[in-house]
């Protein structure tokens, strides 16, 4: 991949009887060409892969914060279905 030789790669990956590397290291070469050929969308990849572990994080959290704020009070879930349906 670093030598820029994509028929040698794809040759060790894609091998009649199954690849001649493993999946980590198939991983990593995919890694090493998207980055060789596209190193702008290949940051930007990984900034939305960033970008959704925050959203899920704070997904989570509001999550747990609703449930608690629901526990205070024992009429919310009541209140919370009688506001939907109207």
């Amino acid at each position: 991949v670093e030598q820029g030789d994509d028929e040698v790669v794809r040759a060790l990956i894609f091998a009649i009887g199954g690849s001649l590397v493993s999946r980590s290291i198939q991983e990593d070469i995919e890694k090493k060409h998207a980055e060789a050929k596209n190193p702008e969308g290949f940051r930007r990849l990984g900034d939305l892969k960033m970008l959704r572990q925050e959203i899920g994080t704070l997904t989570d959290q509001t999550a747990q914060w609703l449930r608690r704020l629901g526990e205070d009070s024992p009429n919310s879930s009541a209140e919370v279905s009688k506001s939907i349906a109207a």
